[in-house]
Formats: structure tokens, sequence, C-alpha cells
């Protein structure tokens, strides 16, 4: 699934063999990132729960907005996206999209996620995998 702005896009002139190169790109990422973090284990079934997506924040808002595309496909019964800080805009484009956002704070202006924090590091692949291993375990 994949989301682009096509009027930025457009207003930035990007040549389609750009872009089209980003979403190869992006696509053999996200299939190495299911294979290392799911392993040989078949995806939830996340049909009859309800689902409470959390992010660190949002400024443009598309890798949330991807992911809802994603679980509407299976159709939850109810799902809300749990942030501490985004833009506005983003938050509000968010929000039409999902049962119910959580999200306290919305300076305008907005500048970037990071800000927001003392402490902002990249979550490392390895640690996503550690607690996908204790959340398994606890199931």
């Amino acid at each position: 699934m994949q989301l682009l702005d096509d009027s930025l896009i457009a207003a930035d002139r990007i040549p389609e063999n750009i872009v089209n190169d980003i979403i190869a790109r992006e696509s053999a990422e996200l299939r190495r990132r299911e294979t290392l973090y799911r392993g040989d284990r078949p995806p939830p079934d996340l049909t009859h729960r309800r689902l409470i997506l959390v992010d660190d924040g949002l400024a443009t808002g598309y890798s949330l907005r991807v992911a809802v595309l994603a679980l509407q496909r299976v159709n939850p019964p109810h799902v809300t996206v749990a942030i501490p800080v985004g833009a506005p805009e983003s938050c509000t484009t968010l929000a039409a999209a999902v049962d119910e956002l959580v999200c306290p704070v919305q300076p305008e202006p907005f500048h970037a996620v990071g800000l927001w924090y003392d402490h902002f590091p990249a979550v490392s692949d390895d640690e996503v995998r550690e607690i996908l291993i204790h959340t398994a375990a606890l199931q």
C-alpha cells in the first residue's frame, strides 16, 4: 500500500522515475522489516479487535495514514490513534480517517516532532524484535 502526495510531487517537479525509484526502495525496506520482525509467524487476526495505533508524534502524518489505510482492509470495529504531539493540520486530516484521535499537544506553528523530546533516539530493529517477542510471550 502506498500513499503519495501528488501535489508535493508536482510542486517540487519530482520526475516520475525518481518517484518510482523511491517507491521501489521503500517497498524493499518494508518487506525486509516485515520478514525480520514477523519471521514465519502469520499476520495477527485484527478483524474483531479494537485497535490503538501509537506513534511518537505526527508531522506530515503519512506513515500513520498508510497504517490506517492498511488496517481498514481488515475492518476492525474501532481504530484509535494516540500521539503526544502533532501538527494541527495533520491531526485534522488523520482524525477524519479514524474513530478517535488522541493528541493533547498541537502547537502552531509546528516544526518537528523531535523538538518536543529531551531524548529522541531511533528505535533499532533489535529493539523492535525484542518488544514483539516479549509481547508474543504475553499472549
